[in-house]
């Protein structure tokens, strides 16, 4: 199928738009300060848990890093944490076999503060779980800032997007 050709520099100039965008949204800032180091974790593991008020098996498989920024006093004040490859997480209720799935997605970024409260955002597609057959039973997707303070409470201070309650979705399903 060919593009009419009226339509050609229209595409070109989208093209080049989504390009330069594309450039700016990811390239680092100029004064982007390296990290001070980072993990890998790769997991493949399996276990029972409980927070459908029934026994789900949780298969959790792939690689995770985290990259830790620190000041010049070397005290952490940030932390990236991303999928390398694919990490997938598997509910399953063994009762009736059902089941759900979801790909992490994330990035999720953390900043520390001194009193030891913290911040968390999360930016994009961070888990969908999906039923075969079904679709999505429960989604987290778009951007989401929380606030831990020192004492645990959390207050979320940003949210935009999908951000369900992942618990309810997912034991629904699996009941």
């Amino acid at each position: 199928m060919s593009i009419p050709r009226f339509r050609r520099p229209a595409l070109a100039v989208v093209a080049s738009f989504a390009a330069v965008t594309a450039a700016a949204m990811f390239a680092p800032p100029a004064s982007a300060q390296a990290p001070s180091g980072w993990d890998q974790l790769t997991v493949d593991f399996t276990r029972t848990v409980d927070f459908c008020g029934f026994p789900v098996l949780a298969h959790s498989e792939g690689t995770l890093v985290a990259r830790y920024y620190n000041d010049e006093n070397g005290v952490l004040v940030r932390e990236v944490d991303s999928v390398r490859r694919s990490y997938t997480i598997t509910y399953t209720n063994e009762a009736n076999g059902k089941s759900v799935s979801t790909k992490l997605g994330g990035p999720v970024f953390y900043e520390f503060a001194a009193d030891g409260s913290y911040t968390y955002s999360i930016i994009g597609r961070e888990r969908i779980f999906l039923a075969a057959g079904t679709g999505p039973v429960a989604s987290e997707v778009g951007r989401i800032t929380v606030h831990v303070a020192a004492d645990g409470t959390q207050t979320t201070t940003f949210e935009a997007g999908r951000w369900e309650d992942i618990n309810a979705g997912v034991c629904a399903y699996l009941a």
